[in-house]
């Protein structure tokens, strides 16, 4: 009997991996045919995502024709730089052209999905990372495009960090006290800066990381510790300081975007309602939210509030006296689920205050309003790149919880599973859509 039960799970392990095998190689299907057939929904307006190709050009040619800095063509956004490096071996294999650019987008939201599924897989299981996959291979139109888009309009090289720095966390918390946890905090101070280096956006992501550690694991925060996060947070950084050696442009953006917030209630209020609807872009060509994207707003409530029910449940079933007391028996997989349900508040609610937002205009500190492309152009969008892989993890995790959990409530079960086949075989149709025979090739 435990022999057949071996081999009964063995089984249905390699169908899981076959499984997952399928679906990320209909990602790569579906953004090659949007790469191939939809270059009117992934072409940039203007020359910002092509401008990384002059150093990738120069490296090939054996030249560099100006201090390196020099080619990092936005003072605030080091990614530029980052992906000038990156894309002279794709403009090797590739040629010199705009579609090696979209390749390297490309292989970027592919690493960025490979590092989700593993940081599910280890906390949530299998079933968890198989439904993460299929969501984001199927995901809201904006998410496809912005996948293909050049990183000074969607900076794309940031949301590999994120996982990454998400599994650090995580192992931190799991490991603390052990031999490997300098290097794991040496790693995480690195990703910090480097992602602060590469976009401002990524300063939120590291703030909430920090009120995270603090708030859920303050024991394991020593002086020791808080140095080695500088040391490898300066190292990350590092460019950054190097660049504001030729030019203050990027301090100043910084500065004047930290000067332009404004804690105005009724302000706030309309900015966070209008950004959380129209962060999914399922309505898109449109510039309204339609009727699809306030469902998926609610079907992502309905699995946090999944997750947030299991928090719950340990907190009174502990018959601990108070939060602190809980917040120290919480496990890893615990504290992702809160992790993945609290920072896309936090980050929207940081956006609101901010500049920078979703709206009919582009708006820059240093220069103000002015009118910026088409009605639906995607480069508003590429400040929210980061949270769509959040909306993702929060449904697959709640899901799985829900199979878990409610094994007697086959309704609610047929339900979730329902409205998941609905989100998916959308995001098909509506991505589909996409395509033309006209911009084949293109």
């Amino acid at each position: 009997m435990r022999k057949h039960f071996s081999i009964s799970a063995f089984l249905q392990s390699r169908y899981k991996w076959l499984l997952l095998v399928v679906l990320v190689s209909l990602f790569l299907m579906q953004r090659c045919g949007l790469l191939l057939f939809g270059y009117s929904h992934v072409a940039h307006p203007s020359f910002d995502e092509t401008a990384s190709g002059v150093l990738a050009c120069d490296l090939l040619d054996g030249q560099i024709r100006a201090p390196l800095f020099i080619y990092q063509y936005e003072a605030r956004s080091g990614d530029g730089l980052i992906e000038g490096f990156l894309l002279a071996p794709f403009f090797k294999l590739f040629g010199r052209s705009l579609f090696s650019l979209k390749m390297l987008a490309l292989f970027s939201a592919l690493l960025s999905l490979l590092c989700w599924i593993i940081v599910i897989k280890r906390y949530h299981g299998m079933w968890a990372a198989l439904i993460f996959t299929a969501l984001f291979a199927f995901p809201p139109p904006m998410f496809a495009r912005l996948n293909l888009m050049g990183t000074i309009a969607s900076h794309h090289l940031i949301n590999p960090l994120i996982p990454i720095q998400l599994l650090f966390i995580l192992l931190i918390v799991e490991y603390s006290g052990k031999k490997r946890t300098p290097w794991l905090l040496l790693g995480f101070g690195f990703l910090s800066g480097l992602g602060s280096y590469a976009f401002y956006t990524y300063i939120i992501f590291n703030i909430f990381c920090l009120l995270f550690l603090l708030i859920f694991k303050s024991r394991t925060i020593t002086f020791r510790r808080i140095l080695l996060f500088l040391v490898g947070f300066f190292a990350g950084f590092l460019p950054w300081f190097l660049r504001s050696f030729s030019s203050s442009a990027g301090g100043s953006y910084l500065v004047s975007i930290l000067k332009s917030i404004r804690a105005d209630e009724w302000d706030f209020i309309q900015n966070f309602l209008f950004n959380i609807p129209h962060s999914f872009g399922y309505h898109y060509p449109s510039r309204g939210m339609g009727i699809i994207s306030p469902l998926f707003f609610l079907f992502i409530i309905f699995c946090s509030g999944l997750i947030l029910k299991g928090f719950f449940h340990n907190w009174f079933s502990l018959r601990v006296d108070s939060l602190k007391g809980t917040l120290k028996t919480l496990s890893p997989t615990e504290l992702n689920g809160l992790f993945l349900v609290i920072f896309p508040l936090f980050f929207l609610s940081c956006l609101s205050l901010s500049p920078m937002k979703i709206g009919p205009f582009e708006y820059w500190p240093t220069v103000g309003f002015f009118g910026n492309f088409s009605s639906a152009d995607v480069y508003r969008y590429r400040w929210l790149h980061l949270l769509f892989p959040f909306y993702f993890a929060i449904i697959a995790v709640g899901i799985s919880i829900l199979f878990k959990t409610q094994c007697k409530n086959k309704t609610c079960k047929l339900v979730a599973l329902l409205l998941l086949g609905f989100f998916l075989l959308w995001g098909l149709g509506k991505n589909v859509k996409l395509y033309s025979k006209n911009d084949f090739c293109k």
